[in-house]
This record gives structure tokens, sequence and C-alpha cells, in this order.
């Protein structure tokens, strides 16, 4: 090598055949900013091969190989002499040997070999070098000993290593000392003591890692500056936590032939960080307790799958491996962060780049590896699944608390083994690092931002499964409850919102109006054409509140959907009266009452008296009820509005409620409505969903068709759909959507009789997946009740697009354009009013 730098300190250290020594020379010669010339030095030459393999391009350059012995005083005078101008700056005294084994079992010439080799070796070395750093005013002394040196017991069974390493640890306490007080060098020669986790301090260290550990605290110490960062790429060093990047830089690259940084083969999905050690034997540092998992998302290499370009102009060409990308991405877990680390394709035709973790790549592979990529699925699960109180603020509030008390746990678990130290101090001076803050968690908004991108990537099977829902009993409801919830240039544009539901309370299709007169038109019209185009049969009846039955001609409900001439119209029952039980059904009902009343220590009791123990919801849940018929309700209505019109229509003072006029007015008006709401012939309104066991009998439980009620109910569910208190016309349909997948899913489920499934998912493309794999394995499905979405056509505006009406309101002013959006057949907007 050539003569040191002004800016190169000479690095001379002591047993690099193997072990420490061997990694410490080999880890400060290659220190990137070259500010060390280091003699790494052996006793016998020929054991160097390892240190010429580990040295690699630094060798010749950075490093140099030299004989020297410890015990012969001629060989370390020959090895200083030989260095440029006998100039040593930092001695690092790492030989030593060490003997296994009972006592008795040693002879004293062995163990005088070991304590002249361990000790008087340091002396030896000390003696030809220290003078030089006086008369330079400058040196630092590293003396690399084990723990066995501060504990200071004598063993039995290891007595070589304890002794020597006490005497060593003594002789350095005893040269900080004399150095710091009687010379007066500036800088002071320092000697600092390196302290092994190993009883056992011998040169052939097999445990590999522990060298390196031990060579980068030693850089550390013996540096001026600070340590330097770890060989990471690109901009690696700037994205990642400080924590992070020496666990990482071992575990995914190493040194190639050329120098230069190369990934590892075998490389893993998923990279866990080291653990906490069970016991610390020196003060920890705090990198272990907060370091993150990394995942290493690169389908191209790792799975070796086939990606094409998507630019047209490239005929679909594949895409090549482009290397590693530049930055690393922090992603927002439960209760921490971790790691994401992607690849770069890149087209060689068109040159365009993309990353592997991109929508456009993500596509392209099977649903097998595209689920491995749980980068958001975790948070956007608990937005899916909204109830009251459950918002974008309430989780953006538990993943504060989820990650503080991680912070906080790992927080404790470092000071604690810290502050052991401090209660048994070693004969150094301990510092501590203090913990990496908190990193911040994001506002909600960005949550929405990232649910709303989620929903966009999954929008074509979202329509595909609503406008694949049909029904043979349709109801039709209107609600203003969730209009109030649009804002922006949306706000004020739709004053109801109108939906129509099946027999088991799925909804086929909403739409938002500004009045529910002649807007629904094009619902009507699009509904008629979804079943034509699927070829399935019209449905049989049509429930509504309004609108059912007129005295001459045909209604405006039944020219909107002239498609069907065959469809019944019928009046909600709940807006009228209540309908008769089936008396086989409700005679088994009472009979399992019955005996559950009797197990449950009741007396014997009435027909009477069992029927108030009989709730409203057991009627409905196992009794079938019919209608009475048209004569027999027009009859009943008739003698009940007769008896209200007498003594007992008076209040507790004897006055009248009812006016007897009017009464008899609304009535006749209203006496055309009882044909509406009688059950159709030979239509069957109820399903059987399962069976329950009451009082030792078994019951059928049935659903219900009749009515508009699941309407109702799924309008007062919408508000939870939409998260916040208001949101845009883009956001307000897709949240929309998302929850009418979900509500319809749940309806269906609910309607399958027999026991019900374990598993509850939402996505279908994965159901489907699995039933096709169970198939070819096993010859059944997994979900058997599962069918999948129809592909939707393009009469349902596939793509999501805006479109605008032309809109007059009731006080004739002029004409405006507002915004009307189309979803796969949910039209959204304002209509022409009449």
């Amino acid at each position: 090598m050539s003569i040191p730098a002004i800016n190169q300190k000479v690095v001379l250290i002591t047993g690099c055949s193997s072990g420490i020594g061997l990694a410490l020379a080999a880890r400060i010669a290659k220190d990137e900013k070259k500010r060390f010339l280091v003699y790494a030095t052996m006793r016998n030459l020929t054991k160097g091969a390892a240190l010429v393999e580990a040295a690699g391009r630094t060798l010749g350059r950075t490093l140099e190989i030299k004989q020297l012995d410890v015990c012969d005083e001629t060989s370390i005078k020959a090895c200083v002499d030989s260095l440029p101008v006998r100039r040593v700056d930092i001695l690092i005294s790492n030989a030593g040997l060490g003997l296994i084994g009972p006592i008795e079992c040693q002879s004293i010439d062995e163990m005088k070999t070991v304590m002249d080799t361990n000790f008087f070796g340091l002396v030896r070395l000390l003696k030809e070098v220290l003078p030089d750093m006086k008369k330079r005013k400058s040196g630092h002394i590293v003396v690399m000993s084990s723990v066995m040196g501060i504990q200071g017991n004598i063993s039995l069974i290891e007595p070589g290593p304890v002794i020597t390493e006490f005497e060593r640890k003594v002789y350095e306490e005893c040269l900080k000392i004399d150095l710091s007080t009687a010379d007066k060098v500036h800088p002071p020669v320092t000697v600092d003591a390196s302290q092994s986790t190993h009883a056992q301090s011998t040169p052939s260290i097999s445990d590999v890692s522990h060298s390196a550990k031990m060579a980068k605290l030693t850089l550390s110490m013996v540096s001026s500056q600070p340590e330097d960062p770890v060989d990471l790429p690109l901009l690696w060093p700037q994205t990642m936590p400080q924590q992070d990047q020496k666990w990482v830089s071992e575990a995914l690259f190493r040194v190639g032939a050329k120098g230069k940084l190369e990934l590892r083969e075998n490389l893993q999905l998923w990279y866990h960080p080291p653990q906490p050690a069970l016991l610390y034997h020196q003060a920890p540092t705090p990198a272990r307790f907060f370091s993150q998992r990394l995942l290493l998302w690169m389908p191209y290499r790792l799975w070796k799958v086939r990606l094409q370009c998507t630019n047209p102009a490239c005929a679909r060409h594949h895409l090549c491996g482009g290397g590693l990308h530049r930055r690393v991405r922090q992603v927002l877990d439960i209760d921490r962060y971790y790691n994401l680390v992607t690849e770069t394709l890149i087209c060689t035709r068109c040159r365009t780049s993309y990353l592997s973790w991109s929508h456009t790549v993500l596509q392209q592979l099977d649903l097998a590896h595209r689920s491995e990529f749980r980068v958001i699925l975790t948070l956007l699960r608990l937005l899916r699944e909204r109830g009251m109180g459950n918002g974008p603020v309430r989780i953006i509030g538990q993943l504060r608390e989820n990650h503080s008390e991680e912070w906080l746990k790992s927080v404790a678990r470092y000071t604690s083994e810290c502050v052991a130290f401090l209660d048994n101090p070693g004969l150094n001076p301990l510092h501590f690092q203090e913990p990496p803050p908190l990193a911040p968690v994001p506002r909600y908004k960005w949550l929405l931002t990232v649910y709303s991108q989620d929903i966009l990537n999954r929008l074509h099977h979202i329509k595909a499964s609503i406008t694949s829902t049909y029904g043979s009993i349709l109801k039709m409801d209107s609600t203003k409850k969730i209009t109030k919830k649009l804002s922006g240039p949306a706000k004020g544009t739709a004053q109801w919102l109108t939906s129509v539901g099946n027999e088991v309370g799925q909804v086929l299709m909403s739409v938002l109006t500004a009045n529910e007169g002649a807007g629904l038109d094009l619902m009507a019209a699009g509904l008629m054409e979804r079943y034509q185009r699927a070829g399935v049969d019209p449905p049989t009846i049509l429930y509504v509140d309004c609108d059912c039955c007129k005295e001459v001609g045909e209604t405006k409900l039944k020219r909107r959907f002239s498609g069907w001439p065959d469809v019944i119209v019928r009046q909600d029952i709940w807006h009228f009266m209540r309908r008769l039980a089936d008396a086989g059904d409700l005679t088994l009902l009472r009979k399992a009452k019955r005996e559950q009343l009797t197990q449950q220590g009741w007396p014997a009791m009435t027909e009477a008296e069992l029927d108030r123990h009989i709730s409203k919801d057991e009627l409905a849940q196992h009794c079938r009820r019919r209608t009475r018929g048209e004569e027999t309700t027009i009859r009943l209505l008739d003698m009940l509005i007769r008896q209200l019109m007498g003594g007992k229509g008076n209040d507790a003072h004897g006055i009248l409620l009812l006016d007897s006029v009017r009464m008899q007015h609304i009535w006749h008006v209203q006496r055309r409505q009882v044909t509406c709401i009688q059950d159709p012939p030979d239509v069957l309104l109820y399903t059987e969903t399962g069976t329950l066991i009451k009082g030792g009998m078994v019951l059928k439980t049935y659903l219900c068709a009749r009515g508009s009620t699941s309407l109702e109910s799924f309008h007062c569910h919408l508000n939870r759909f939409i998260p916040g208190n208001s949101t845009n016309s883009l956001n307000f349909q897709i949240y929309l959507l998302e929850g009418l997948l979900r509500w319809n899913l749940d309806r269906a489920a609910a309607a399958v009789p027999g026991v019900g499934s374990t598993l509850r998912t939402y996505t279908g493309e994965l159901v489907y997946s699995v039933n096709q794999n169970y198939n070819k394995l096993y010859g059944r499905k997994l979900v058997p009740n599962f069918t999948p979405p129809a592909v939707h056509t393009a009469l349902l505006d596939p793509d999501l697009s805006f479109h605008t009406s032309t809109v007059q309101s009731h006080s004739a002013a002029p004409a405006s354009r507002v915004p009307l959006l189309s979803i796969a057949g949910l039209r959204f907007g304002p209509s022409t009013l009449p």
C-alpha cells in the first residue's frame, strides 16, 4: 500500500486469521470514505485465506496482511518498523488463546502459554506502540476482551480465559488512569475495552454475526466521526427507519465480486427483524426493540410471472426487471408500521416503467398471488363493516391508541434492560441511546381517500354483483334520509332516494331523484331491460306504498312498468292493516310455548293467558300469515268504523274523537284499496329458512316476502354506508355501492335454509376461485350456495362517467345543468320534473 494520506488513520489489528479480528479488518478496510489503512496481522500467514476472501477489492488498497507474533518482541518490532514512519494511529489488540476443560486437566505449560499470549502479548504491543503515540500526542488503543474480565470469577472449567481476561481488564484500567493524568496529551491516548458476550476469548470464533457486530462496534469507537450508515442502495437510507437499516442490509444484500451490493439468493416475501435478546451482558441499543418487519414485493423475481405492458402501442409486450425501486415505503398496520420494498418493471419497447405494487401489475397476477399483497386490506376491512359510531374518525383513534400502546411496550422493555445496567455498573461509564420517536398516524381524510381508491379498484366486481340480483317479488320504497349527506355541486339536486328490493331483502336498484314522479321512468326502464337481457322471468308482484290502484283507468306506476303487463301491484299491508296467522302454525307455536313455560316452572294457564306470553317477534318468525279476503276485510272495517262513531270512539271526557262526516268520506275513498292489500292467489309469500327448538319441540322459521318492510330497514342503514356527515357526489355513490353489495350478500346468506356457515366474506372472486379448486381436487364446492355474478352489459354503463340532465324547479326557474351519475344501472341524479 502507499503512504497514508493526511486524513487517513493507520490501524494495526492482531489476531486476524478468523473471528472478530477478521471481521474487524474487513469492515474497517471497506469504509466508504477510505479513512483507514488497515494492517491485519497474524502469527501464521498460511491461515490468511479467509481474510483474503473477506477483504475482496480492498486487499492491496486499504488493507495489507502482515506477520506478527505477540509472544515474540522481535516479530512485533519488525512489523511496526515496516510501517511508514512507524505510525500506528489505532491499535486493536485482539489476539488471544483460551483453554476449555477442568483445571486439573490443564498443564502448567499450557496455562503459561495462555498467560503469555493474552496478557504479556498485550504488554509487548503497548511497549512498542505507546512511546510513539506519546510523541505524536495522539492515538487510540482498543483492547478486545471477554465479559469474564468484568466478572472476574475463577472458573474451574475454563481457567485460561477467566484469569487472563481479568488481568487484561485491570491492566487496561490502570493504563487509562496513567495516560490521562501523567502525559497530558491532546488529543489524549485513549484505551477502550470491547467486551464480547462470549465467555471464551479464542481466535477462532464461529459466530460470524457476532463478529460482524463487534467489528461495527469497534469501528464506531475508533472513528472520530459519527458511525457510517450501513450498506443500502439508492434512497433507502433516507426512506427507511434507522433501526431497520442494519438488519435489512444483512438479510437482503451481500457484497458481490465487483464490490457492489447484490441481492441474496432464495429471497422471501416477508422478513422479520431479530428479536431482543433474553439476557443482555452489555448495554443494549434500541434497534432490536423498535425494528419493523419488511415486505419484499417482487412478483416478477419471486414467482417468475410473465407481465405485460398495458400501452396499446406495445401490443402487450412483456416487461422485464428494472431492479429495486429507489424508495422504501412505510405501510400503516393495525398497531405499527412496516417496510414495503418493491421492484421496478420496464417495457423495453416503449420504455414505460411500472411498480410491482401498482394496480396495473396486480391485476395481471392470479388471485392466489395477488392475495399475498396485504398492504391495505387490514385497515380497509375495518371501514367496510360500519355500524353505529364505527366511522373513520373512530378507526383513526383506535389506530393511534394501538400504535401508542405498542410503542410504549417497546420503550418499557428497552428502558428496563438499560436500568438493569445502572443497578450493576461496570468499569466503564454507560451511555444509553434514546428510543426512536413514535411515528404519527395519518388523519381520517387520508383513510377515506385510500378506502375510496379500494372501492374503485373493485368497482367492476361490485357492479356485476349488484346487477346480477333479481327477484320474483319486488318492493319499491322511497326515503329522504340519505340525501342530506350530498355536498359540493350536488348538494340540493336530489330530494328522494328510491330503492327496489326483492323477496329476501336484497336491493336491485337505488335512484336519487328530484321527486318521486317521472324521475323513476329511467329506473323502471333500466330494470325491465335488465330482466330481459338476462333472460329472467318478470316478477309476479310489486309492493308499493302508494299509486297502487285508481278508480278509472291505469295508474302511472302501471304505465311505468308497462313492459311487465302481468305484474300484480299491491300496497304494503303494513300501511293498512295486520294479517291473520295460519291456524296450524299458531297451534304448533302455542304448544311449544306451553312446554317452554312449563319447563321454566310456570303453572298451568288458559289459552288467553298463554297468548299473552307469545311475543310479536315469535308470531312473525314461526307463523305464516294470510289476508282475510276482500269481503271479510270490508265487513270488519265497516263494523270497526261504526263502533268508533258511537260511544267507543269517545275520550275519557266523553268527547267524540272522530268526525263522522270526514271519516265516512275517507272510508269511501280508501275502500277501493282493500283489493290491493289482499295476497294474490297461488303465490308463495313465505320461505322456510331453518328450524328452532322451543320447549323440546322443533319449530320452523320463515322469511316473509310480503310488503316493503325490508326496504324500510335498508333505508335505516343507509347513513352507515356513507361515512362522515357529508361527502361529494363521487364518494357518495361509491360508498353506497359498497354498502349495497354487503347488504345484498348478508340478505342472501340469511335466506339460505339450514345452519349458517362459519365463513363470512364479501369477496366473491376469492370464493369463486376456491370453489373451482375444491371442485377439481375434492369433487365438491367449499361454498355450495355461492353463485358467481354475471358480467354486466354495456347497457348498464360499465364505466364510471358523468352525464347531464335538465332540471326545472317547481317555481319555473330557468333550467340548470346538474350532474347525473350512472353506475351499473344505478342511476344517480335529478330527473326532469313534470
